[in-house]
C-alpha cells in the first residue's frame, strides 16, 4: 500500500512538472507575439511620408475657411 501511495505521488509531481511546462511555454509564446506584433506595427504608425500630407490637407483646409 505504502509503494502504491509513493508511485501515485511520483506520477502527481511529474504531471504537475508538465502542467508547468505547458503554461510556461504557452506564456513565452504569447510574450513573442506581443513583441512581434508591437515592433510591425509601430514603424508602419510614424513613418515620415503620411505624416505630410494631412499637415498639407489641414491647411488648405484652414485656407478655404479663411477665404470664404
Amino acid at each position: 500500500m505504502i509503494q502504491k501511495r509513493v508511485r501515485e505521488d511520483q506520477e502527481e509531481k511529474k504531471r504537475n512538472e508538465i502542467l508547468q511546462m505547458k503554461t510556461a511555454v504557452q506564456g513565452q509564446t504569447s510574450l513573442r507575439h506581443r513583441t512581434t506584433k508591437n515592433l510591425t506595427t509601430a514603424p508602419m504608425t510614424i513613418p515620415a511620408t503620411t505624416t505630410t500630407p494631412k499637415t498639407a490637407i489641414q491647411k488648405t483646409t484652414l485656407k478655404d475657411y479663411s477665404e470664404g
